[in-house]
């Protein structure tokens, strides 16, 4: 493996780390406003805030008309969308089922959806085929989550 892989892995174990964290205080958020939609309206207030300060910090260049009109309608409003829900759901589900179960779940739902994604070549992704290795992982993954689900 060579380094840049290698930082690739940390970097997305180190988002896996966040999706917990990020519930928790999400949850703490939510009961505090006594329901999720407040609670997620202002994380997404100051998430953008964030990435405004960010974009600036940066010198993030300002897209073209072009490159605007290129991407995908759907694009444009799927991501955040799709977001918003994810983190409602979260909220809602982690203080009913926990931390660890909570994620186990979410991370089974991502392994099963992005084997018909690669399968499929979805979405802009490469093809890669459901394997029987992939589909090992994905058993693996089930028994995983079973294991944290009764435990």
């Amino acid at each position: 493996m060579n380094l840049t892989t290698f930082i690739y892995i940390v970097g997305a174990l180190f988002a896996g780390v966040l999706i917990p964290i990020q519930t928790g205080y999400n949850t703490q958020l939510a009961k505090a406003m006594h329901g999720p939609m407040i609670s997620v309206l202002a994380v997404y207030v100051i998430g953008l805030t964030f990435m405004l300060f960010v974009a600036l910090l940066t010198r993030t260049p300002i897209p073209t008309a072009a490159q605007v009109v290129e991407a995908p309608r759907l694009a444009w409003f799927a991501g955040g969308i799709l977001s918003a829900l994810y983190v409602v759901l979260l909220v809602l589900l982690a203080p009913r089922l926990g931390a660890a179960t909570t994620v186990a779940f979410v991370v089974a739902g991502q392994i099963v959806c992005s084997i018909v994604i690669d399968h499929y070549g979805l979405l802009g992704f490469p093809e890669h085929l459901a394997s029987p290795q992939r589909l090992a992982g994905l058993a693996l993954i089930a028994a995983g989550v079973a294991l944290v689900r009764i435990f």
